[in-house]
């Protein structure tokens, strides 16, 4: 092996070297047995599945191995979504981190709906009819077809005490898991939801 890509875009890593159509076997990191997608003798592609996303967790340094042996160390600059996972992984968090004004519906949400584009957010008050009393909460389901590492559900908490945002919750999402997000936005925390034009 003599270099390996990430493509996030296309959900796979790109493995180039020689003789590489000999390899029965890639595992990356710990033990997780990678799909192989097409295959030549000078690169193979590994495609993301359930199984590298329980492995790629967090942006570091995988190893990855061939037929047992070490090829080579591969960086991540984020987790891996699983391309099949469904459901909106926030929503656990979200309800517990807002607690009593999860289900609140009194949120103006916005939404960007383009092409390769889904985002919806808005940010949770404290007091829904005083914007000066803290905390407040901006949440936000966010997928970019263009931009799959940025793509998101995430939960910040904004204090008037601490000048700095706390991020409290940010989990990467694939398109179908932003849906599931938007749609317990859209249940739980939006009493409007506006959409927003692009430019």
């Amino acid at each position: 092996v003599d270099s390996t890509t990430v493509d996030w875009a296309n959900e796979k890593i790109v493995v180039r070297g020689n003789d590489l159509d000999t390899v029965t076997t890639f595992t990356l990191g710990g033990s997780a047995l990678v799909a192989i997608g097409a295959t030549s003798s000078t690169e193979i592609e590994l495609l993301f599945d359930g199984t590298i996303a329980g492995e790629v967790t967090g942006v570091g340094s995988y190893s990855l191995k061939a037929d047992g042996a070490d090829a080579i160390s591969i960086h991540f600059i984020s987790s891996v979504v699983d391309p099949a996972g469904i459901g909106c992984p926030c929503e656990a968090d979200w309800a517990t981190e807002l607690g009593v004004l999860w289900g609140s519906d009194e949120t103006a949400c916005y939404e960007l709906t383009n092409p390769g584009v889904a985002d919806l957010a808005g940010t949770v008050l404290t007091d829904p009819t005083d914007s000066t009393v803290y905390p407040q909460y901006p949440i936000s389901a966010s997928y970019y077809a263009a931009d799959p590492v940025s793509s998101s559900c995430q939960l910040v908490k904004i204090d008037d005490t601490d000048p700095f945002q706390q991020e409290v919750v940010n989990i990467r999402i694939n398109a179908s898991q932003q849906t599931a997000c938007a749609g317990a936005l859209q249940t739980n925390i939006c009493a409007t939801t506006n959409p927003v034009v692009a430019p």
